[in-house]
Formats: C-alpha cells, sequence, structure tokens
C-alpha cells in the first residue's frame, strides 16, 4: 500500500487551488474546459461509508454524468483496504460514493458555501 495521502492545508492555500483551477480549467460553455466549480456531498453518506474501519485510504476517481441534459464531470468516492482491495457499502453492501451535487446547477444557495472559494 502506498504511503498515507492527504494533508490539511490552509484555507489561503485552498483558495489559491480553487482559483488556479477556475482561472485555467473552467468555462461555462467551452469545448474542453470543465463545466463545473465545485461538488457537494452529503456529509451523512461520507460518515456512513467510513464507519467501515476497514477503509484505510480513499481513492477519488474522476467520471462524466449527465445531469440536466448537460454532460459534467463528477467524482467517484471509493474506499481502499490495507489489502488495497475496494471496499463495498451502502445500504446493499455493494456501493461507492457519487452522485455528487454539481456546481453550477445544484449550488449552495446561502452562507458562505456560496462562493467560489472558500
Amino acid at each position: 500500500m502506498a504511503e498515507t495521502s492527504g494533508a490539511f492545508i490552509s484555507v489561503d492555500e485552498a483558495n489559491r487551488l480553487i482559483n488556479d483551477f477556475l482561472t485555467n480549467n473552467f468555462d461555462a460553455g467551452s469545448y474542453g474546459k470543465v463545466n463545473v466549480k465545485s461538488f457537494t456531498l452529503d456529509a451523512n453518506l461520507l460518515r456512513t461509508y467510513l464507519q467501515d474501519t476497514s477503509i484505510v485510504t480513499m481513492k477519488v476517481a474522476l467520471g462524466n454524468s449527465t445531469i440536466d441534459g448537460t454532460n459534467r464531470p463528477t467524482l467517484v468516492f471509493a474506499g481502499v483496504n490495507a489489502n488495497g482491495n475496494i471496499v463495498l457499502g451502502g445500504p446493499n453492501g455493494n456501493s461507492v460514493l457519487d452522485q455528487l451535487s454539481p456546481c453550477p446547477s445544484l449550488c449552495p444557495a446561502f452562507g458562505d458555501a456560496v462562493r467560489d472559494t472558500l
């Protein structure tokens, strides 16, 4: 298994990364650029999935989904155990996490989460 990945970063660093991505990659109408700025995910779904203590790391894969007739990128979250195998969960025991809400389209409506940055 690879070394642990991930780290806490400052909000300033996070905002720098976000702004860099948006400046270089986001365009709501251009071919070859992404049409999503951010995603939201129900925290309770993530907490439920991570109750499986065999999960030692998360694989986050890029995918495509169709929302409102528009092809949009999505993120698929899958837990990985110490043997490097995907851990399935969910109500039927055969699922990983997806169906995030993309923004623009399904953006937070209030609070400071409405901003593009943190």
